[in-house]
C-alpha cells in the first residue's frame, strides 16, 4: 500500500470516528483526499496525517481559486479537511477561510414555499407517479422533514401515530432515522393541521405496514429507494425553487406564522423553529434569512411594535399628559397577516 492509500484509509478511520451519517463519513474522506492528491504532485505527502503543516492549505486554496472551482464545492471541501485534521490532532486554528482568502458564500439559495396553487396541482402528479412518493412529499410538507428523513421514517410511524391521537396538537414526533449528522429532534406538529398530520400519517403507516415499512423499494437497498426518490422528484416537476426542500420552507413558514400569531416573540419563534427543523437553536438568524426570508416583514414589524411601545412607556414615564395621544398612536397601526392557505391533499 503507498503512502497516499494509508493515508486515504487512516482519513476514513478517522471520518468514522467523527460521526455523522454513513454517507456523510464517506464523502468527508473522499473530499479530504483531494487535498493527499494536490500534497503528493508537490511531493510533500507525510506518512500520517498528524505531520500535515496546516500552512500548506493557503496554496491548496489558491490552486482551487485559480482553477474557478465552485464556492460551495471549495467550503465544503475545507469543511471536511478541517474535521479530518483536527481528529488528527493537526491545529487548524490559524487558517479560517478569511485567513485563506476563501470568498464568502451566500446560503440563502432559490427555494421559496409552495403556494396553495402548486400543491394542489404537485398531490395528483405524486400520486400518479407512486403512491409511496405521495406518501413521502406529503409527510414532508407537513412535517417538513428532509427528503431522505421521509424516505427512512416508515418504522417511526407507528409511534407517530399513537402520540398524534394522545396529544392533538401538542405531538411532538421524534425524528430518529435519516436525520442529518444523525442529529435526533423533535417536530412540533402544526395546530391548524393536526387533523390533516394524523391522517396523513395513518394512511402513511397503514401503506407502509404490507412493505416491510419501506416506500419505495422492497428489498431494503436505500441507495437504489434514494436513487428511485431523485427519479421521482425530477418527473413530477420538483426542481429548482420548487424541489423537495421547498416543502421545508412551507412549513417554516406556517410554523413561524403560528407561533408568531401565539404572541411569542421573533428570537424564540425562530430558535424554535429551527430546532424543528434539526439546525440547533443556535442558528435562528439563519432560519430568518433563508426559509423565512418570504415572511421577514412578519418579524420586522413585531420588532417595530415592541420599540414602538418602549418608546410610548418612556414617554409616559417623562410626561404622564402624553399618555392618551401616545396610546392612540401606538395603536393606529394594523396587523397585516399574509399566511399561507394550502389546499389539504385529497
Amino acid at each position: 500500500m503507498g503512502i497516499k492509500a494509508k493515508l486515504v484509509h487512516e482519513a476514513s478511520i478517522i471520518s468514522r470516528r467523527a460521526g455523522g451519517s454513513i454517507r456523510n463519513q464517506t464523502q468527508r474522506y473522499k473530499l479530504a483526499s483531494t487535498f493527499f492528491d494536490f500534497l503528493q504532485k508537490r511531493q510533500q505527502l507525510p506518512r500520517r496525517i498528524k505531520e500535515i503543516d496546516e500552512k500548506l492549505l493557503f496554496p491548496f486554496v489558491a490552486m482551487h481559486l485559480g482553477k474557478e472551482t465552485g464556492i460551495g464545492h471549495l467550503h465544503n471541501t475545507l469543511a471536511a479537511i478541517r474535521v479530518i485534521l483536527r481528529h488528527a490532532g493537526v491545529d487548524i486554528e490559524g487558517v479560517s477561510n478569511k485567513e485563506l482568502g476563501v470568498p464568502h458564500r451566500s446560503r440563502i439559495g432559490k427555494k421559496r414555499p409552495y403556494t396553495a396553487d402548486e400543491l394542489k396541482m404537485l398531490w395528483p402528479r405524486a400520486r400518479r407517479k407512486d403512491t409511496g412518493f405521495y406518501h413521502i412529499v406529503r409527510l414532508q410538507y407537513l412535517l417538513g422533514l428532509r427528503s431522505q428523513e421521509a424516505l427512512m421514517c416508515g418504522p417511526n410511524l407507528g409511534d407517530w401515530l399513537e402520540r398524534l391521537q394522545s396529544q392533538r396538537t401538542n405531538a411532538l414526533l421524534p425524528v430518529t432515522r435519516g436525520a442529518k449528522n444523525g442529529r435526533y429532534r423533535e417536530i412540533s406538529v402544526l395546530k391548524e393541521r393536526a387533523e390533516e398530520t394524523r391522517s396523513a400519517v395513518s394512511d402513511a403507516y397503514t401503506y407502509c405496514a404490507d412493505r416491510s415499512f419501506r416506500f419505495l423499494c422492497a428489498t431494503g437497498d436505500l441507495k437504489k429507494a434514494r436513487m428511485r426518490l431523485i427519479t421521482l422528484y425530477r418527473c413530477t416537476g420538483m426542481i429548482g425553487e420548487c424541489s423537495s426542500h421547498a416543502l421545508r420552507y412551507t412549513y417554516a413558514c406556517e410554523k413561524a406564522l403560528e407561533l408568531l400569531d401565539e404572541g411569542i416573540d421573533h428570537q424564540k419563534t425562530l430558535r424554535l423553529l429551527s430546532s424543528y427543523l434539526g439546525h440547533g437553536d443556535s442558528r435562528y438568524l439563519w432560519i430568518k434569512s433563508v426559509y423565512c426570508r418570504s415572511i421577514a416583514h412578519r418579524f420586522c414589524a413585531q420588532g417595530n411594535n415592541k420599540s414602538r411601545s418602549a418608546q410610548h412607556q418612556r414617554t409616559t414615564a417623562s410626561d404622564p399628559q402624553n399618555t392618551t395621544a401616545s396610546t392612540a398612536s401606538t395603536h393606529t397601526g394594523h396587523r397585516i397577516d399574509l399566511s399561507y392557505h394550502h389546499t389539504a391533499p385529497n
